[in-house]
């Protein structure tokens, strides 16, 4: 859809193309579900207000354009804002924005109101969050991300090798992403499980993995960067879906642990 040209017809056929929790339709508010997102935020407001004799059948026989008065702003808002902020971390040419996006959308995340929309995030943007831990700093000591179990390295100079991860990655966005992922990945194990394998298979998010090991011990960039890697460690092994990428890290955290001071 043109989110640039959302209508009032688009708002209540907002159904045709998002996918509902399935816990808001084991509610069972009439033809609120069936309304889009402007379905779920009436149901919502109609159960936080605990109206006395407030029931299903009085849901159901709400007419459309009370629906669409109520709710229309907010639901437009929702169309338009997260795909234009999700479109934005894919533009890694244009550093500032995409630092502001990061913040927003942590800042968005803080509000408990939208928790339920981020629970919906999809995952080709979960993956590009994760690209973003290796986004090359800018200069001559950059290097791009290679996986090990895939590529050669070979063509990489010792120096930059030996330069290591904190040295070749703009640490402004890996600190921001690796907090954003934190925060999401707080909300439930499904979305633990889906950062925590590859693209929506079985297989561990190595591409994360490999960030995360060095930045339990990093110096370089925010101080609190440690904490939110050992953070988003703890949430991926707290679901047996991760098992694999935690065993493939465990004795690299435990060398880590056991040799720094920090």
């Amino acid at each position: 859809p043109n989110y640039s040209t959302t209508t009032d017809t688009d708002v209540l056929n907002v159904s045709s193309i998002v996918k509902y929790p399935s816990s808001t339709q084991q509610l069972n508010y009439g033809q609120a579900p069936n309304l889009g997102w402007g379905g779920l935020y009436l149901a919502k407001k109609l159960e936080g207000s605990k109206i006395t004799g407030t029931s299903v059948d009085q849901v159901s026989k709400i007419p459309r354009n009370i629906v669409r008065d109520l709710v229309k702003t907010h639901v437009s808002a929702i169309l338009r804002i997260f795909p234009a902020l999700t479109s934005i971390l894919f533009v890694t040419s244009n550093r500032p924005v995409l630092i502001f996006s990061l913040e927003l959308l942590t800042q968005l995340l803080d509000n408990p109101d939208n928790a339920s929309l981020f629970l919906r995030i999809p995952d080709y943007v979960l993956h590009q969050i994760v690209e973003l831990l290796w986004v090359p700093r800018l200069g001559p000591d950059s290097v791009e991300y290679l996986d090990p179990t895939v590529n050669m390295v070979s063509r990489l100079t010792m120096l930059k090798l030996l330069s290591g991860y904190d040295a070749t990655v703009d640490f402004e966005l890996r600190d921001r992403a690796m907090e954003l992922l934190v925060k999401l990945t707080d909300l439930n194990d499904d979305l633990k499980k889906r950062v925590g394998q590859r693209n929506g298979s079985f297989s561990p998010n190595m591409h994360l993995y490999h960030a995360l090991i060095p930045s339990l011990s990093t110096r370089i960039g925010r101080g609190d960067t440690p904490q939110f890697a050992a953070k988003l460690l703890a949430n991926l092994a707290s679901i047996p879906e991760n098992k694999h990428g935690i065993l493939y890290v465990q004795e690299m955290v435990i060398v880590i642990a056991s040799s720094d001071p920090s």
